[in-house]
């Protein structure tokens, strides 16, 4: 990329081999727009070092940045070494009216002040590395009404979030760490809200209201042994849930079995570590349109297994403990389960389980054509 650039600074000559006689083109004649485009192919600082040759490049960079949707470090080789600075933050974004995706930067505490003055097209946002309150996440949602997809810092507590949620009343998607909230600001979820992503140690209070939500995907991977009340109230409140996400998630089998009544529609399903007992997982076989099922490391049986013959549209299932734990289930079980799910396309176990068995078990019991992907040991 520095030879791109040197080549840019040296004014490359074009020859137009087309045209009669030898006319030659340098590139200040080149239309602003072709310059844009060439400039485009060079990383951001490269592009910030452009910039200063003329007031003719200057302005070819300005109109190639202002037409960035998305920043993030992938803009700025090296970048992930060092820490950005509130200052060279803003003297970027200040060039980068439209960006719509903010997905963040290397950074610690850093002025939010600077999205709200330059990033009024904003459609996500990554805030982890900033730091807010919420007089300035008013002003964010003022100065920047089109947000529907944000990741709140850690230091938020229930004001905040509250805040945010009255500020932007078509949030789609909303991700947080629970650690200073005590949960009552779930009971002001938009009704346009899809996807909820919390982590974190839950302090939880008794949710008064629950409300109507269209959330269909939830994330609870990161929360810290959740209390059990908190975790009930999220599933009442989430009837149209598709994906769960409960790795490593302390749920308790009370947890698990709800699943059926009050989410019966969820097709991903990843228990990968959960809590859960086998008493709890037998209910699984009642979710009828799984299409994906993690269940590693968890207390799966053979009679979990035989719960699970038939699910209609089960294509992908992981399953099996880490090494030193073997197996709860038989071989057989698990051939006798991969040739009764006629969907089933791709099993991921990990390297306890030996499939070279499951696979001599399913020679001749499985219908012509059918294809089954066996990917050990992946995720």
């Amino acid at each position: 990329m520095a030879l791109a650039t040197t080549l840019l600074v040296k004014q490359c000559h074009f020859q137009d081999t087309a045209a009669s006689g030898d006319a030659v083109m340098t590139i200040h004649q080149l239309p602003t727009e072709m310059l844009c485009y060439i400039l485009s192919y060079l990383p951001l600082p490269e592009q910030l070092k452009v910039a200063t040759v003329s007031w003719c490049w200057k302005r070819a960079v300005d109109d190639c940045l202002a037409k960035r949707r998305h920043f993030s470090d992938e803009l700025i080789p090296g970048l992930k070494s060092q820490r950005v600075t509130d200052c060279w933050l803003e003297k970027v974004l200040s060039r980068m009216s439209g960006v719509q995706n903010f997905a963040g930067v290397r950074g610690v505490d850093m002025d939010i002040a600077i999205l709200i003055r330059h990033c009024h097209q904003l459609v996500t946002a990554n805030l982890y590395m900033f730091r807010v309150t919420v007089s300035s996440l008013k002003s964010l949602c003022q100065s920047c009404p089109k947000l529907k997809d944000i990741i709140l810092p850690k230091s938020c507590d229930d004001a905040c979030v509250e805040e945010l949620i009255d500020g932007l009343p078509e949030l789609s998607a909303l991700s947080l760490t629970m650690n200073k909230t005590s949960g009552r600001f779930l009971s002001r979820l938009p009704a346009s809200l899809r996807r909820l992503s919390l982590s974190g140690r839950w302090k939880c209070q008794p949710i008064e209201r629950l409300p109507a939500t269209s959330i269909t995907e939830l994330d609870i991977s990161g929360l810290w042994e959740p209390p059990p009340a908190a975790l009930a109230s999220l599933l009442r409140m989430c009837p149209r849930l598709q994906r769960l996400n409960a790795k490593e998630c302390s749920v308790t089998d009370s947890f698990v079995e709800q699943l059926p009544k009050r989410t019966p529609g969820i097709r991903d399903l990843n228990l990968e570590g959960c809590g859960a007992s086998a008493a709890g997982l037998l209910s699984l076989g009642l979710l009828r349109e799984l299409r994906r099922l993690n269940l590693m490391d968890t207390d799966t049986t053979d009679a979990v297994l035989l719960r699970l013959h038939g699910l209609p549209h089960l294509s992908e299932l992981a399953v099996g403990t880490h090494p030193f734990n073997g197996p709860n289930f038989s071989l057989d079980t698990l051939a006798d389960l991969i040739a009764s799910c006629p969907s089933l396309r791709l099993l991921v176990p990990t390297e306890m389980v030996y499939t070279d068995v499951v696979l001599d078990n399913l020679v001749g019991r499985l219908e012509p054509g059918r294809r089954l992907t066996v990917a050990v040991g992946s995720e």
